[in-house]
């Protein structure tokens, strides 16, 4: 290959094979996903310091009820939890 403006030219790749798209889906059978599975429980806002403290409370209030677990920053640091649960308030080993 000679070079171009100075540069050596690139070298075309030849391990990609450039026949057609996916005929078929990849997965066989739909994925299981927790989208539409229970209910968001939405915190208020806390300080990054009291996150671990207030999801140890959660998780004990609903012991193994929850799917889904998710922590976005807010505005003046702090962060909001939402939980996803599969179970109603007390989980499935509630006593």
């Amino acid at each position: 290959m000679h070079p171009v403006g100075g540069s050596p030219a690139p070298k075309r790749c030849t391990a990609i094979a450039l026949l057609r798209t996916a005929s078929q889906r990849s997965v066989p059978k739909p994925i299981n996903s927790t989208v539409g599975a229970g209910n968001k429980v939405t915190l208020r806002p806390v300080p990054l310091s009291l996150i671990p403290q207030t999801l140890s409370r959660e998780i004990h209030t609903y012991n193994r009820g929850i799917s889904e677990i998710g922590i976005c920053r807010t505005g003046e640091h702090g962060y909001l939890i939402t939980l996803t649960t599969r179970t109603p308030r007390g989980g499935l080993d509630a006593d």
